[in-house]
């Protein structure tokens, strides 16, 4: 009688990096949003990178320090950085935009 086959190991990329990626993410604190919600802070548009509501909203939550105090983030700083990571200027090459970013 021949020897049955082994069964295969599951080599498919979800499950070989996706989901290991997305649990070491979740474990250093970011938040998982599903594919509805990704679509929804994007306002439909699923060729849109950026999720700029929640960057906007974090970039609210941070400081920075400067001769020994503590400052938020001005509204104008935290515009000026949404538009800039939303137009990196891909026109430059990627190696370029990757280095302002």
């Amino acid at each position: 009688m021949p020897a049955q086959p082994r069964p295969r190991p599951e080599t498919k990329e979800i499950f070989v990096s996706h989901i290991p990626a997305l649990h070491v993410l979740i474990a250093m604190g970011y938040h998982y949003l599903s594919p509805d919600e990704a679509r929804r802070a994007r306002g439909g548009n699923n060729a849109e990178v950026l999720l700029r509501e929640v960057l906007a909203e974090e970039l609210k939550k941070r400081r920075f320090t400067w001769k020994g105090q503590d400052y938020p983030l001005s509204t104008n700083a935290r515009d000026e950085i949404v538009r800039q990571l939303a137009s990196p200027g891909l026109g430059a090459g990627l190696l370029t935009a990757n280095a302002r970013i």
